[in-house]
């Protein structure tokens, strides 16, 4: 008798635990139209099967404007082509879209003013708050068509953060009701979250450890994950498209195109309007 009470206990529970995994998959499948969109995106994509990696240089005495939705994506995603690039006398701006919460927005400031400065990087705040949508971007178009940037850098459009998502909506949207001077600009697409299939990787292992002490300037952030454990994981996952005769390697990867081409691409996403 108290076997067959533990078998029904059992069926019981398994029964209970089988509805909260179908529970849990189905909540997080039900969002039809952002799967759409991301679908409509990677259809628009079909050429990427054809694609190698270019293993590139990073470029000389170039105008870089990077959008990092937080403080830390700019260090996270395409830190260690900033501080080669700082190198190679590249004036490098951030312009960061949210500062984190209402809260938080003195110390992350605080924390990015003290990195910009000790990389010679130049901030810029638009003082949004993580995700509360949707964020302003007047002060990123007076930015963009003031410094007139040669590379624009931001995380890749289905980067797994709704925030990142969104800072490409910003851009698109901006572009759609101004059509500010970007024709000139190249975007860097950047990955923070998701792994994304790059046209462009590039080198970063003679910095890997200088982006890691930056990366440490983000002390808030560091209390909840290990930001450079996950970061030089990233990167040294990206290093497959790199020639590496077996040694160590770290590597940052890029989608990278014509800033009208990509303002297009993001349409599939941020809107169905041609562009």
């Amino acid at each position: 008798m108290l076997r067959k009470v533990k078998n029904l206990i059992t069926r019981f529970e398994a029964l209970i635990w089988a509805k909260r995994r179908y529970k849990f998959l189905v909540s997080n499948l039900t969002n039809v139209e952002d799967l759409t969109k991301a679908r409509d995106l990677i259809s628009s994509l079909v050429y990427t099967n054809h694609i190698r990696p270019l293993s590139a240089m990073v470029p000389k005495n170039r105008k870089i404007l990077v959008i990092a939705p937080h403080p830390d994506d700019e260090i996270i995603g395409p830190g260690g082509f900033l501080l080669m690039a700082r190198k190679r006398h590249c004036e490098i701006s951030i312009f960061y879209l949210s500062s984190g919460q209402v809260d938080q927005f003195e110390i992350r400031e605080a924390e990015s003013r003290a990195l910009c400065q000790e990389a010679g990087w130049t901030p810029f705040f638009g003082r949004n708050t993580a995700g509360k949508h949707p964020w302003k971007a007047d002060n990123l178009t007076e930015i963009i068509n003031k410094l007139q940037p040669d590379i624009l850098m931001l995380p890749f459009v289905l980067d797994d953060n709704p925030d990142h998502r969104h800072a490409n909506e910003v851009l698109y949207n901006s572009w759609k009701a101004t059509r500010m001077a970007l024709k000139t600009s190249e975007v860097y697409a950047y990955q923070v979250y998701s792994a994304i299939i790059p046209n462009v990787v590039v080198d970063i292992s003679t910095v890997i450890r200088e982006k890691a002490t930056y990366i440490r300037f983000h002390k808030s952030q560091m209390k909840t994950r290990d930001w450079v454990h996950f970061t030089l994981g990233l990167n040294a996952w990206t290093s497959r498209w790199l020639k590496t005769d077996g040694n160590e390697a770290w590597a940052e990867g890029f989608m990278v195109m014509p800033c009208h081409e990509y303002i297009s691409l993001i349409s599939h996403y941020c809107g169905k309007d041609s562009t």
